[in-house]
């Protein structure tokens, strides 16, 4: 549970920077300095971020540290992490909806779906 604090306050985090930088065209031409020089300007300005996807906000890729020095024993050391872009939903989907949606049969439960909701105590 506190690992799943801790991811969803970094995802906020990394939500919170600009919503994503100008893409860069696959096959462009060798440009100017000049060229070069306004784009990676550009880069550095915000993008307007996109619409949402339904209810999904777009997390723009970054690095952000990982872990805890004082944390549990898999929380360390702290380290870098580089992410891909990605979207994800505004609102949390909880046990009960994904167990919903899994029953509903759009899709087929992870193996160790039964296991991993037990209570360790």
């Amino acid at each position: 549970m506190r690992r799943m604090i801790v991811l969803s306050v970094l995802i906020v985090i990394l939500a919170c920077p600009a919503m994503g930088a100008a893409p860069i065209e696959k096959g462009a031409k060798e440009q100017a300095p000049s060229q070069r020089q306004a784009q990676t300007q550009s880069l550095e300005t915000p993008a307007v971020p996109r619409p949402p996807i339904g209810s999904m906000v777009s997390v723009p890729a970054g690095e952000f540290t990982m872990g805890s020095q004082d944390g549990d024993s898999d929380e360390r050391p702290v380290h870098k992490v580089q992410l891909n872009a990605f979207d994800i939903d505004v609102y949390e989907v909880t046990v009960g909806q994904y167990e919903e949606f899994l029953r509903s049969g759009d899709a087929h439960p992870p193996l160790d779906w039964n296991t991993m909701n037990q209570s360790a105590h």
